[in-house]
């Protein structure tokens, strides 16, 4: 009998897609493991050593290398999904794909909200960030949404 509750449960939470609502980037700093503000495409992203970052105009910043990418699943408030986000990086002049990342979705918040993380290192290359989900037993995934970050070392 749990087995077909389990069953019934999941049955019925895999019946409303789910889409990428969000895609935000924050920097990764070395020195203190704590994140940056929300990288914005406006923001200029200043070389300290080939492939480490700060924004420019954060007093607090050092040195980084690694991003972490997060991207936002909403579900009507009191609701729940079974479902996974993929990410697609590729370089921006090239168009060829550095990293290609699923990860399940997560427990959803009372306001309707998963968070999915994914850390990615990156290095001289902008990049372009492209995010969809899908609900599990629906086997197309959603639309998409990106956001370009403009990585590049310089002297």
């Amino acid at each position: 009998m749990p087995l077909l509750l389990c069953w019934v449960s999941a049955s019925s939470l895999a019946k409303e897609q789910i889409a990428v609502d969000a895609i935000e980037a924050k920097l990764f700093y070395q020195y203190s493991g704590r994140f940056s503000s929300a990288i914005r495409s406006t923001d200029f992203l200043n070389n300290v050593f080939v492939g480490e970052y700060i924004i420019e105009g954060d007093t607090k910043a050092e040195p980084a290398d690694t991003v972490l990418i997060d991207v936002a699943v909403p579900m009507p408030p009191g609701k729940d999904a079974f479902g996974e986000v993929e990410l697609l990086i590729t370089d921006l002049k090239t168009k060829r794909t550095l990293a290609r990342m699923q990860h399940d979705i997560g427990k959803f918040s009372e306001a309707g909200v998963s968070h999915v993380a994914f850390l990615f290192p990156f290095g001289c290359t902008g990049v372009r960030l492209e995010a969809r989900a899908k609900t599990a037993g629906i086997p197309a995934y959603s639309a998409s949404k990106w956001m370009s970050l403009p990585f590049g070392c310089g002297e």
